[in-house]
Order: structure tokens, then sequence, then C-alpha cells
């Protein structure tokens, strides 16, 4: 399976927990309480796998990173997920800002940013090429707020599950690779509600409002 350094990827230890989020680093124990949730379609996937390169190579792009547009070896852009946008954040070692645009340089910060629909069960693996071993990973609602951060070992291999769910849905995903490494995360995973769940959802929101 190709790495390209896009920066992109973590098994469960004790979930730490911020507001109503939870880590899992075991990705059955994530799939097991996503299920239990309601979190049971498979929005869509994102493996980076359109890239052109060659099997471990690293390369950089240019900001922003997005589903359907041609982007350096992305001939096609992102075709998996096509509400995610990838890009750098310039801001290294102050993950907690908000993206600036710009160019990716191999910064140490790199943002996924989800557009609709809403991103509560999310699960990926951690990258970290040129040296770097262990990333910082933030979650923050569309208002920038913070909901929730872990830290995880990362490499070349991809070999670190982390999975999330989050009452509050998910707008940006910041990845700061903490050894100066080139960060990221590989082989992205969008559940979103079964229909079934949706509907009873909607039908409760009528009721309160019409009360």
């Amino acid at each position: 399976m190709r790495k390209v350094i896009l920066a992109l990827v973590i098994l469960a230890i004790p979930a730490s927990t911020m507001a109503a989020l939870t880590w899992y680093t075991s990705k059955p124990a994530w799939d097991a309480a996503r299920a239990a949730g309601g979190w049971t379609t498979l929005y869509g996937s994102e493996n980076y796998e359109e890239c052109t390169l060659g099997p471990g190579a690293v390369i950089a792009v240019n900001d922003p990173l997005t589903f359907g547009v041609p982007n350096v070896n992305f001939p096609l852009g992102l075709t998996g997920l096509n509400n995610l946008s990838v890009q750098s954040n310039t801001l290294a070692g102050n993950p907690a800002q908000p993206s600036p645009r710009g160019l990716n340089t191999f910064v140490d910060s790199i943002d996924h940013i989800f557009a609709k629909p809403t991103v509560n069960a999310l699960g990926f693996y951690t990258t970290s090429f040129l040296g770097g071993n262990s990333v910082d990973v933030r979650a923050y609602d569309a208002a920038q707020v913070l909901l929730g951060q872990t830290a995880r070992p990362a490499d070349p291999t991809g070999a670190n599950f982390l999975g999330v769910i989050s009452d509050t849905p998910i707008g940006r995903l910041n990845v700061f690779d903490t050894g100066n490494g080139a960060e990221g995360i590989d082989n992205i995973d969008v559940y979103v509600p079964e229909p079934a769940t949706l509907a009873m959802l909607s039908l409760a929101l009528l009721a309160l409002r019409r009360r």
C-alpha cells in the first residue's frame, strides 16, 4: 500500500476524553462503540491510492487537496471522501489555531477539514515520515472549538489505528508531528447513522418543534 506524505493515520488503550468525545486505539473497540451508537453506514473512505507516486514516496502538494480537483501527483484530486479537504497548517507547534492557506512545505502540522455530512465517527491510521515517531491529534468543531486531543505513535508503515466518536460533529482534525517528521493519517473511514436512526431523529426533532 502506498504511503504518500501529504502526510496522512491510530489501537484501545484507556480512552482519553474531553467533553463528549472518546478516542479508541483498538479498531474492534471502535467498531463496537460506533455500532452501539448507531454509526453503522460507511459514508466513504480515503486511502490516497489515487496518487501516482510509488510506495513510500514523499511529496509536497498545493493547498488544499480536495475531492475531484487535480493537484500535483493526484490527477483526479481526492476520490474517496467528497467532504474532505486536506491542507498544511503553517502554525507549526500551535495546532490549536485555525488553519491558514499556503503551500504544503512539510510543516509540522496538517489539517483534515470535513464539510457536510456531519462527521461524528471517524477512524484512521497514523503515519509519520522523515524521522518522526509520534503525533498529537486534535479534534475541533466547525467553530474551531477544541473537542479533544490525544497522542499516538506513528511511523511509515501506518500500523497504529485511531478512532474517535464525538457527540459534537468534528469540523477539523489536526495532526501535529511531535518528532519533527512528516505527519499524516491514512485509510480514513467516515461513518454516518443508519437510515432508520436518521428517520427516528428527524421524527423526534419534528415532535419537539411542534411542541
